[in-house]
């Protein structure tokens, strides 16, 4: 038996896997293939602007990682070769991931 965060969790990790699969834009038999892999965790699915949300985060969540872009972090353009720079991305990535888990969490109310 899982916790409520475990499930969570494990939703928030199959929603990157799910965009791994099937990218941004899933279609429909891709949603609806992400929609039972996400209810197998929390036993809810999300609705179609739940998924476009959530693959777009998941999209900058996967951008930020392997294109190392220039990033805007307190107040100043921060690029890769700057100290912050892994501070900047690892603050980036948190607010995506705390938008995956509300996502989540809207679908199980």
């Amino acid at each position: 038996m899982t916790t409520t965060q475990q499930a969570q969790d494990k939703a928030v990790e199959a929603l990157m896997d799910c965009y791994h699969a099937y990218g941004e834009h899933p279609d429909y038999k891709q949603s609806h293939a992400l929609n039972n892999v996400v209810a197998q965790w929390i036993g809810d699915i999300l609705t179609p602007a739940q998924i476009t949300e959530a693959m777009a985060t998941c999209h900058d969540i996967h951008h930020r990682r392997t294109t190392k872009p220039d990033l805007f972090y307190k107040g100043h353009d921060i690029e890769p070769a700057d100290e912050f720079y892994t501070d900047a991305l690892a603050d980036y990535e948190h607010d995506n991931e705390l938008v995956l888990y509300r996502i989540i969490q809207q679908a199980m109310k």
